[in-house]
């Protein structure tokens, strides 16, 4: 039920004036920034370890297996 609550503000009761408007700029802009950010860091996390591990002579291919 959390995540449903999450997704859908509605869910506990009314959304009507400054609750609505709260949720909308808080939700949208924010939540889908941070989720952007994660991944792109995340990739880049995985680069940079791939790359020292070439650098220091062990196959990428077998140090994610």
């Amino acid at each position: 039920m959390i995540s449903q609550a999450y997704l859908n503000p509605t869910l506990g009761g009314t959304m009507t004036g400054v609750d609505f408007w709260l949720w909308a700029v808080s939700h949208v802009p924010f939540d889908s920034k941070f989720l952007a950010l994660f991944a792109a860091l995340f990739g880049a996390g995985m680069v940079v370890m791939a790359e020292r591990a070439e650098a220091a002579g062990i196959s990428t291919w077998r140090q994610h297996r």
